[in-house]
């Protein structure tokens, strides 16, 4: 398979140097909206600091606070477009809607091709989607709280998206979508951290589209496993996308919803893919060490190409 990045392992544009590993922090939070404290946040970021020389991942405030006061040394912190639509702020299940909406139109064997994926996204259909002639416009006192954040607690790398930048792509509101990420690359770029365009959408999205979103940005972060959950149309699509973006890749989902084990799974996304880097999430202690030790499996081939 040819490679989908172009760059040196672990290398971003400016210079910055990412770990092959990152450990998404619901293996911290087990959930959003846990009441584990910030002190047994850190003593969980601590454990899997023990067992490895990796990235600790952060998108609740906790997380970022905790990381802190781990000392962990290199830290990615999640973070989401933050627009209004028709004067109100945006709403998840909306945004899901409107990307429940494209998935059935470019899409539509997807669901069954991918059973996981597609009722996740078909449990928002109840909800109205977004559609072209809805106003959008930045949400400026929400985009403020994001760069407070990036400039409070400096992480190495910032990735910017998700499903409600998705749903602007979808509907082709390329405008208000630039507009509402300048402010947040702009504080990036004031606090060096590395900025990544994060997408569902790689294999969905027009190229250009894609294109123009990712201008500013060092790499983008996208499904990638072996098995193609998580990567509508299907596997060959996203990495065609991939690879004509020509950005170095941060993997997710690369366990595809539990259905790949760690270690084989780390492998081929860091070896035959080639992946930048993966993030990985892990639900309790026991899956952080199983997924140390994987990592721990794989590192040294990692490193060595």
């Amino acid at each position: 398979m040819a490679e989908i990045i172009r760059v040196p392992r672990s290398e971003m544009a400016g210079g910055g140097k990412v770990p092959a590993i990152i450990l998404g922090d619901n293996g911290f939070l087990r959930r959003y909206g846990s009441t584990l404290t910030i002190t047994e946040i850190s003593r969980r970021i601590r454990y899997a600091l023990d067992w490895a020389d990796i990235g600790i991942s952060a998108g609740d405030e906790r997380v970022l606070e905790a990381a802190r006061r781990a000392r962990a040394p290199w830290v990615l912190h999640h973070t989401d477009v933050a627009f209004q639509a028709d004067g109100r702020k945006a709403h998840f299940g909306r945004s899901m809607a409107t990307l429940h909406e494209l998935l059935k139109a470019r899409a539509p064997e997807f669901p069954q091709t991918d059973q996981l994926m597609g009722e996740f996204v078909a449990s928002f259909a109840r909800n109205t989607p977004y559609r072209s002639r809805t106003v959008f416009a930045v949400d400026s006192p929400a985009t403020k709280r994001v760069r407070d954040r990036i400039h409070k607690y400096q992480p190495a790398m910032t990735t910017i998206g998700g499903d409600y930048l998705d749903a602007l792509i979808a509907l082709g509101a390329i405008d208000e979508a630039r507009a509402a990420l300048q402010p947040i690359l702009a504080e990036c770029r004031s606090s060096a951290s590395i900025p990544v365009l994060t997408t569902y959408l790689a294999g969905l999205a027009e190229s250009r589209d894609l294109l123009r979103i990712a201008d500013g940005f060092a790499a983008v972060m996208a499904p990638l496993n072996e098995i193609g959950v998580a990567m509508p149309p299907d596997r060959d699509v996203v990495i065609d996308s991939l690879r004509r973006l020509g950005l170095p890749v941060v993997a997710m989902h690369v366990l595809a919803g539990g259905s790949i084990k760690p270690t084989p799974a780390l492998q081929y996304a860091l070896h035959r893919d080639r992946a930048a880097a993966v993030v990985v999430g892990a639900s309790t202690p026991e899956h952080i060490s199983l997924l140390m030790t994987a990592s721990r499996q794989v590192f040294e081939g990692v490193e060595a190409r």
